[in-house]
């Protein structure tokens, strides 16, 4: 099994990378029958994740005894299901809004912090952290300049002329120099995936062309 296996194995994933690719053609049946199996098996693969995950973390520890307090989020859970009920649908909304409640807390205790706050102190107290280093400090002016010449380039309440329309032109200049590199890695990593494409085809003719 492991030969036929070895055999199939290329031409298995070069035909369903190609029923994928077969979209840049045109919209058509074969790419339509490869986007649903690619979601059914997702779907299938998440249930059974969240079944096994559901039965190990919830229920088990419930059976054995050693966590009976999981019985709360059992039922919680539980209650999502009664949205197909007209009559206590209503008692979804309690698992939807604790779900949304624990994300949105999660969000703004780490998130926000981390991502917004944090980036403010960085940008604030990078001048002070560079004193002594010539090219520290240089570097540090140049970010908060960036910084704020980019936020006046998103202020619309305002005409972009004058001095005003000068900061939002070297605004707009930052934020392609930061975009560039990073859509230029996106085509990167695009671009390793269709190497990996050709690989495969190479590898499933070298079955049977000596190459």
């Amino acid at each position: 099994m492991a030969d036929i296996y070895t055999y199939l194995q290329p031409w298995i994933t070069v035909l369903i990378w190609s029923t994928i690719v077969s979209w840049v053609y045109k919209d058509n049946r074969i790419f339509r029958v490869a986007t649903v199996a690619m979601v059914a098996g997702g779907s299938a693969n998440g249930i059974l994740v969240n079944l096994d995950s559901y039965w190990n973390k919830g229920l088990l520890p419930i059976v054995n005894g050693t966590k009976p307090l999981m019985i709360v989020p059992v039922i919680i859970s539980f209650m999502l299901f009664a949205v197909f009920f007209t009559r206590y649908s209503w008692l979804a909304r309690i698992p939807t809004l604790t779900m949304m409640g624990i994300s949105m807390g999660v969000m703004l205790s780490s998130v926000i912090g981390a991502q917004v706050l944090g980036q403010i102190d960085s940008t604030m107290t990078a001048i002070t952290k560079g004193t002594g280093n010539v090219f520290g400090i240089i570097n540090a002016i140049l970010i908060l300049i960036g910084v704020v010449c980019s936020i006046l380039f998103f202020t619309y309440s305002k005409e972009h002329k004058g001095i005003y329309g000068t900061l939002t032109k070297y605004g707009r200049y930052f934020l392609l120099a930061s975009l560039g590199p990073t859509w230029a890695g996106e085509v990167s990593y695009h671009m390793d995936f269709f190497i990996q494409y050709i690989q495969n085809i190479v590898n499933a003719l070298r079955l049977f062309l000596p190459i």
